[in-house]
């Protein structure tokens, strides 16, 4: 699959633009107490930079994945999601505020990690050159564009509402754009996957959903906190990977790059929210606030 030039613009517009709307929504001031917890700084960042790329690199040597693939399912396994862990957590009755503490701390810790862990887990060579100094350039301007947004509406908040909206034209604008431009590729892309990149898609999420849930218990965190960790750990920011491959490699290579996280974008809305809908059944156990840990 190779990407035209007007195709890369509406993915990268999409891309920054969801990360500006996430800024423009964050609630900052109820974010302080949870991005001082332990559980945030050192779990949620554990599971998504520790074990979430060690389990894709294990499983894509399994599946045998071919080297550009390999790299987009590497990169997506690095890559902490924004809203949609949220949105899931909030369906699994748990706990939102950490959820979204977790997804700040760990999009500013991945200015840091996703070039050292690129760097460790991907292999130079053939076609492309690992595009270190590119990547780490879009996850800056990424992070900028949340803290526009949170900026702006913490300083400015009368242009919030004309600003969300603006961006959500703008994204369905996009959106637009990626199904008349691309929409018949991505078909193509699913018809013809092998197989084994739809299982390496499918169970990275599930089994870092399953896994870290119940190690989060283990830890003794409360139910609450263990489906936001959860859910955050196995939930990937698949148009920020999206944005990253594009930034960085060339067109000619950028499309095989992208198979595996054009096939996560509309998988892991499925399991994802069945995963959420499950976890909605284990009551919320009274325990101490988070905050206070």
């Amino acid at each position: 699959m190779v990407l035209e030039s007007i195709e890369k613009v509406f993915f990268l517009l999409f891309g920054f633009g969801l990360v500006f709307y996430i800024g423009l929504v964050v609630e900052a001031k109820e974010l302080l107490p949870f991005l001082k917890t332990k559980v945030t700084l050192l779990l949620g960042p554990f599971y998504q930079f520790g074990l979430s790329p060690l389990l894709a690199f294990g499983l894509g040597n399994i599946l045998n994945l071919e080297g550009l693939i390999f790299q987009g399912f590497l990169l997506l396994s690095m890559t902490p999601c924004g809203s949609v862990p949220n949105s899931l957590t909030i369906l699994a009755k748990g706990n939102k505020e950490l959820s979204v503490a977790i997804t700040i701390v760990n999009s500013v810790l991945g200015l840091i990690f996703i070039p050292i862990l690129a760097k460790v887990y991907l292999k130079e060579g053939g076609e492309v050159t690992l595009p270190i100094l590119n990547m780490f350039g879009n996850l800056v301007g990424l992070v900028f564009c949340i803290a526009g947004g949170v900026i702006i509406k913490e300083k400015m908040p009368s242009f919030v509402g004309l600003l969300k909206k603006t961006m959500g034209f703008i994204l369905s604008l996009s959106i637009l754009g990626i199904l008349i431009f691309s929409g018949k590729k991505i078909l193509i892309l699913f018809y013809k996957a092998p197989f084994e990149n739809f299982i390496a898609a499918f169970i990275l999420p599930l089994a870092l959903y399953i896994g870290c849930f119940l190690l989060s218990l283990f830890l003794k965190r409360s139910n609450g906190d263990s489906k936001a960790l959860a859910l955050g750990s196995g939930t990937f920011n698949s148009p920020l990977t999206i944005v990253l491959i594009l930034g960085s490699y060339p067109l000619g290579v950028s499309g095989e790059v992208l198979k595996i996280p054009l096939l996560y974008t509309p998988l892991i809305l499925i399991v994802g929210a069945l995963t959420a809908f499950s976890f909605s059944f284990i009551s919320s156990r009274q325990v101490k606030q988070s905050g206070n840990i």
